[in-house]
């Protein structure tokens, strides 16, 4: 790589980074309380699982086709700036108090924006990084993208102290759209170069992807689990509220706990990751989730749900870098938007149907049996699918080998760990 290259290639990171920064600090404080904020204004569960599943599917029932055209053009910054940019802007119209029809369709609309934006950055990530690098990029991106997430939730929680009702989500909401809109004039900046049309890949239908053994392996097991995962997505919402009385400013302390966690496991999950493969940290993530509803289902304070979600930390980390790079890895280059879009396709229709479904039985066992009781009937459902479901991910197969297994990473960092100190030595 000549020196101007290199230049080229750097500006092109720090805009990347800055794009990060700035847009998770927007959106740290919008996506993750607009459930709360739909629970504020006395939605039912239902609606509110309708709600969730909006913002489950549409980002990702459209990525595949956004996801081609990207691969198509051989272009990505279109696609996250003016998806960033329309999505940062229905924040604005969210403080009206919409009712549930108009706040569903306004995320719809917001979601379908996004869905443009996912698989291009991806798959630009991709194209900025090799086999060996992209771990460690990934890992960089996610920590500053939670470090800004967790700053958000910060904000939230001082602004939430001064109004526990409605108006605390409407600050929040403004500054989300600002900062969103901002961080999609920054990615102006990046000199993007053209990848496409290199390769028949490029020519291939919308279901190109499904057709690779690797994918639909993945799709398999994640389309199973996922569909139990999303069961009571809507009803921890409930429980937050209705069964734990957590204020606003509660709420915002355990997603800050949550985004702390990520934030200080990201190193050793990076480290992992490079010597042992994604596939392992898939597998490892999703058993972690596997006993959340249940906890939820016992949980009656809110130190409690804190400390869960200060352990399914680790949970998330995985998830935000095992599975991009994963795809990654078993995707042709000129194809790398097509697997993150068909990756995200699947996610999104079967949590649509997960979500939807797991609000509908939440509003009936409540009726029947009452709220604790009602809703802990569908935490234990979700579990037990998920406990199941997650054996499938031990069947995946890495594209290449690792140094080291998961049982040999650890007992090589036991050892060195404990030989540090000589009077330990003896074991």
């Amino acid at each position: 790589m000549s020196d101007a290259q290199d230049v080229k290639s750097s500006r092109n990171l720090l805009w990347m980074y800055v794009y990060t920064a700035i847009g998770n600090l927007g959106g740290g404080l919008g996506s993750p309380f607009v459930p709360y904020y739909a629970q504020e204004l006395q939605f039912t569960s239902l609606e509110v699982g309708t709600l969730q599943a909006a913002s489950n599917f549409f980002p990702n029932a459209f990525q595949l086709p956004f996801g081609r055209l990207s691969d198509a053009i051989g272009k990505r910054i279109p696609f996250i700036f003016l998806g960033s940019l329309t999505a940062s802007f229905i924040y604005i119209l969210l403080i009206l108090n919409p009712t549930p029809l108009v706040l569903i369709i306004l995320v719809i609309v917001q979601q379908v924006a996004s869905s443009a934006i996912n698989p291009a950055w991806n798959a630009l990530i991709g194209d900025m990084s090799t086999s060996d690098t992209r771990v460690k990029l990934i890992s960089y991106l996610t920590l500053i993208s939670n470090v800004m997430i967790l700053l958000a939730e910060l904000v939230f929680m001082a602004l939430a102290v001064k109004a526990n009702n409605v108006s605390a989500f409407k600050l929040p909401f403004i500054i989300a759209a600002v900062l969103g809109m901002a961080s999609s004039f920054v990615m102006l900046l990046y000199k993007e170069k053209n990848t496409g049309k290199v390769s028949p890949e490029n020519k291939q239908s919308f279901g190109a992807p499904f057709r690779d053994r690797d994918l639909r392996k993945l799709l398999f097991a994640y389309g199973i689990y996922v569909f139990f995962m999303s069961l009571p997505w809507a009803l921890f919402y409930r429980s937050t509220v209705n069964v734990v009385g957590a204020t606003n400013f509660q709420i915002g302390l355990i997603s800050a706990v949550s985004t702390l966690a990520v934030v200080l496991t990201i190193r050793p999950v990076q480290k992992f990751i490079e010597r042992t493969g994604p596939k392992w940290s898939i597998a490892i993530s999703r058993i972690i989730f596997v006993a959340v509803p249940a906890m939820y289902a016992i949980s009656r304070n809110v130190n409690q749900l804190i400390i869960l979600n200060a352990i399914t930390g680790l949970g998330s980390t995985l998830t935000s870098i095992a599975f991009i790079a994963y795809i990654l890895e078993i995707a042709p280059p000129s194809n790398r938007a097509a697997y993150i879009g068909a990756f995200n396709l699947v996610s999104g229709s079967v949590s649509l149907v997960g979500s939807i479904l797991g609000g509908y039985l939440g509003d009936v066992f409540v009726y029947q049996y009452g709220v604790i009781v009602g809703l802990a009937v569908v935490y234990v459902i979700s579990t037990l699918g998920r406990g199941f479901s997650s054996t499938f991910f031990f069947y995946l197969k890495d594209v290449k080998t690792y140094p080291e297994t998961p049982l040999g990473y650890f007992l090589t960092r036991y050892r060195t760990f404990f030989n540090r100190f000589s009077f330990m030595r003896r074991f």
